[in-house]
C-alpha cells in the first residue's frame, strides 16, 4: 500500500490529521505499507482560506490550536532530507508535535537541526541542507504535482494513486478508508519463479 501525505508543518488540521493517520496504522497493524511525504507550502491566500473555512476554525477550537504564518521553508528542506535517510515519518512527528503541542511556532534553525539530530541525522548533512537549501526544486515540484492532480490545500491523503481523503480526518474515517482498500485489492498468490502452473 503506497499512502501519500501532503503537508505544511504550520497547519494544526495537518498536524491532528497525521496524528489520526499514524494511530489509525498503528491500530489496524499495517503491514507492508509505505508512506510518504509532500511537501506543501501554503501562500498567504491558501492559508486565508484555511483560516476561514468554518469546519478548520471548530477543529482547532476543540483541541485547543491556532494557525499562524510563518516560515516552514528550512523544515521543509530538512524534512526532505529525512525522506533520503527513511527518517521521514520521525522527523514529521517530532517536528509537529514541537510546533503544535509545544506551542513553538517561532521554529528557529538551531531548534530544526536539533530535532533532525535528534531523528538520527547526521549533523553535517543537517547543516549542509539548512545552508544550501538544496532542496528547493523538489519542495516546489511537490506542489506543483499536487496542483496538478487537484491537491489544492492541505491535509490531504492519497493511497494507491486514486483514492483520496481531504481536510481534517478523525482515526476512525481514515481506518475505515484504509479498510475498504484493503478489502479491494486483489490477493495474488503464486508457487514461484520457475512454476509450471
Amino acid at each position: 500500500m503506497r499512502i501519500e501525505f501532503w503537508i505544511d508543518y504550520l497547519c494544526p488540521i495537518t498536524y491532528l490529521t497525521h496524528k489520526n493517520l499514524v494511530d489509525a496504522i498503528d491500530e489496524l497493524n499495517l503491514k507492508g505499507y509505505d508512506l510518504f511525504y509532500r511537501s506543501f507550502q501554503l501562500n498567504d491566500e491558501e492559508l486565508n482560506l484555511m483560516k476561514s473555512n468554518k469546519d478548520y476554525i471548530e477543529v482547532m477550537e476543540n483541541n485547543n490550536l491556532t494557525i499562524e504564518k510563518f516560515n516552514t521553508t528550512t523544515i521543509h528542506q530538512v524534512a526532505h532530507l529525512a525522506k533520503r535517510k527513511d527518517l521521514a515519518k520521525e522527523f514529521t512527528e517530532e517536528i509537529l508535535n514541537d510546533i503544535h503541542l509545544d506551542d513553538n511556532k517561532d521554529v528557529k534553525n538551531e531548534r530544526i537541526f536539533e530535532i533532525a539530530k535528534d531523528c538520527g541525522m547526521d549533523p553535517n548533512e543537517i547543516k549542509t541542507v539548512i545552508d544550501t537549501q538544496c532542496y528547493t526544486k523538489q519542495i516546489n515540484s511537490n506542489k506543483i504535482n499536487a496542483k496538478n492532480r487537484g491537491i489544492n490545500l492541505v491535509p490531504h491523503i492519497r493511497v494507491n494513486v486514486k483514492n483520496n481523503l481531504f481536510g481534517y480526518q478523525d482515526k476512525e474515517t481514515i481506518k475505515k478508508f484504509l479498510i475498504e482498500i484493503l478489502r479491494k485489492q486483489p490477493s495474488t498468490e503464486y508457487c514461484g519463479e520457475y512454476c509450471d502452473y
